[in-house]
């Protein structure tokens, strides 16, 4: 089993399409189809449902997906960590992380502005769940990252600053009666059954929803969590409940599934994080070029 392998797996799991997985990778379907048999064999279990029409994860298939993203996120991180090892060459780096399916308009414009300034400065993006990121900061592999409505634990030395608001949109099934209407009213949600992202991956995810609903008049009804926001889409289109998203996943592939805006509308919010003590010089400009961005208006 090699690392190619596993980000194979990952890619047809978040797709739940071999062939829209084999496009992402620039690959044969057929030659794909076949590494993922050759890894379930090598695993002894089945990792997927095939269906006629479409595909879905087994139980170990889920367990596995969960292992696999931290596995090659690590291995992401250690290699970076073995070359800051390396000899000294006075141009550092600038470890980024963000959650690619929650910041499609927050990614990194303000690099290019940080390389015309710094050249020699390597920059590293990492795709990590907000979990995933507060484990890197412990670990002081990260710098600096992108997350939304995020619960900081206590003590553990984070700065955080608010940098964007962005608007919420309600998901629904096509199928859904409300699927037509131009904008629905949250408070119209109520007797529904909702999606959400896992607290165990998106600490505070679950608590903001919680307030928004809150504030509609009721406590919503959690039905399914889940750990990214592609698979939140695909539960949706598979009419296991509604979701609120950024505006920004309209961008995720949503076969059967509608964005709608809400009446009164609902912001989140997006903040950087970054540890107090470790603000080098060229983090110390990438976060001023980040207000600047947004000060500008600039979201993409």
């Amino acid at each position: 089993m090699e690392l190619r392998h596993l980000r194979y797996f990952v890619a047809v799991a978040e797709a739940l399409s071999f062939t829209g997985a084999a496009a992402k990778l620039r690959l044969a379907q057929p030659s794909l189809t076949r590494q993922i048999k050759n890894l379930e064999a090598e695993l002894r279990v089945e990792l997927f449902v095939r269906e006629k029409k479409r595909i879905s994860l087994t139980e170990q298939g889920k367990f596995f997906l969960q292992r696999t993203r931290r596995l090659l996120a690590q291995s992401a991180l250690d290699v970076q960590d073995v070359r800051r090892r390396g000899p000294a060459s006075g141009s550092g780096s600038l470890n980024i992380g963000y959650t690619t399916d929650l910041h499609y308009n927050l990614l990194p414009g303000a690099l290019g502005a940080l390389r015309k300034i710094w050249p020699d400065v390597a920059l590293n993006l990492f795709d990590l769940t907000v979990a995933e990121q507060l484990r890197a900061f412990e670990k002081d592999k990260l710098d600096l990252s992108f997350v939304r409505e995020v619960k900081l634990p206590p003590r553990s030395g984070l700065q955080r600053e608010h940098i964007h608001d962005c608007n919420v949109m309600v998901v629904l099934p096509e199928s859904h009666a409300q699927a037509k209407a131009a904008s629905v009213k949250l408070s119209e949600l109520k007797p529904l059954p909702f999606v959400v992202l896992s607290e165990e991956y998106h600490p505070g995810a679950q608590d903001w929803l919680k307030g928004v609903c809150r504030r509609a008049g009721y406590s919503p009804r959690i039905a399914h969590a889940v750990d990214r926001a592609p698979t939140l889409l695909s539960c949706v289109g598979l009419e296991l409940g509604v979701a609120l998203l950024p505006q920004a996943c309209q961008q995720l592939p949503h076969d059967g599934v509608v964005f709608r805006p809400l009446v009164d509308p609902v912001k989140s919010r997006t903040e950087i994080v970054w540890k107090r003590r470790s603000l080098s010089q060229p983090l110390k400009r990438y976060v001023q070029l980040v207000r600047e961005r947004f000060e500008q208006g600039q979201t993409s």
